[in-house]
């Protein structure tokens, strides 16, 4: 199985009042030629696809480039929301995305099971499984409580992030035995 884990890509960024569209779109093209030189079987982008909640159209436009690009090849593509990337933006087209071999997870959600991905290699076995792990907001995994300290707060933090971890590990842990006994 091989797999390239990329992100931070920052679609739609400006630097010092200098678009970097250029540069992203060579860089996207690179990439689709890497998984196709270096036979990828999948490509995880952890974060940041976009520099912003509210992308431009062309940053989105060069996004849905690279996806279609990746289903042409019939590889999988998995996307993990980002601190920079909006949840609703993400989300707005996780299904259609679905139809071409890509899965966004944008955020933490109930089900956790969602997370939990089966990665195929090239014939269509699964090589592996992926705890898929978006940028963790504080309000996807805890309560606030009232009257409690900076620290309190930063420590219970910690503890919710851990126990999700946990807690996802576990899911993935069950999935693999129970692939393992079929």
């Amino acid at each position: 199985m091989r797999i390239i884990h990329t992100s931070d890509w920052h679609l739609g960024q400006f630097f010092i009042n200098k678009s970097r569209l250029q540069e992203h779109q060579k860089f996207i093209a690179w990439l689709l030629q890497q998984v196709i030189e270096q036979n990828i079987d999948a490509v995880i982008i952890a974060g940041d696809v976009f520099d912003t909640g509210t992308p431009p159209s062309y940053a989105r436009e060069l996004f849905n480039q690279f996806v279609i690009g990746m289903n042409k090849i019939n590889r999988q593509l998995i996307v993990l929301g980002g601190n920079h990337d909006s949840v609703s933006t993400l989300n707005e087209s996780k299904d259609i995305l679905a139809q071409l071999n890509t899965r966004v997870i944008a955020s933490v959600s109930d089900a956790i099971e969602e997370q939990v991905i089966e990665l195929n290699d090239q014939y269509g076995q699964i090589g592996a499984i992926l705890c898929a792990i978006p940028y963790l907001r504080p309000r996807d995994v805890l309560i606030s409580k009232a009257d409690e300290s900076g620290q309190q707060k930063q420590q219970a933090l910690g503890q919710a992030i851990g126990d999700h971890y946990q807690k996802l590990y576990q899911v993935a842990e069950n999935k693999r035995n129970e692939l393992e006994s079929t």
